[in-house]
């Protein structure tokens, strides 16, 4: 099952890169400090909680990703690799669904929202405030 996706021959487990804005690489770095953890495990993290939850309620998914934006830039991007790792082939059919029905953009937005929202989760990025519509 592929849709039309920007990661199209992507091989599991092979690494990329993408950029993200500052503002999150700050964040990814104070949680990596904090935690000794690696890049690569605040995703996995990440991408198996959203999978747990997408299991569950797949609507829940929506609402997660769109309401978790990446912070806005404020001097330049960074890059970062990443990677779906081996086994993880159901968590890249999720995104590639998730693409297909316009939840995301593109895989590399799934993985900013997706690393967003669990910096947010844990505490190490500010929520984000929603306006309410009247």
């Amino acid at each position: 099952m592929y849709y039309n996706c920007v990661w199209r021959n992507y091989s599991i487990g092979s690494f990329r890169r993408i950029f993200i804005p500052d503002t999150l690489r700050d964040c990814i770095d104070k949680y990596c400090e904090t935690t000794q953890v690696k890049i690569t495990e605040i995703f996995d993290s990440a991408i198996y909680a959203l999978f747990t939850i997408w299991k569950e309620d797949s609507e829940k998914i929506r609402e997660i990703l769109r309401y978790n934006p990446p912070p806005k830039m404020k001097k330049r991007n960074y890059p970062i690799m990443v990677r779906f790792p081996i086994g993880a082939d159901p968590v890249y059919n999720m995104v590639q669904l998730l693409e297909s029905n316009a939840t995301v953009r593109s895989t590399e937005d799934f993985i900013r929202r997706a690393i967003s929202w669990y910096l947010r989760k844990e505490g190490f990025l500010e929520p984000i405030k929603i306006a309410k519509v009247r």
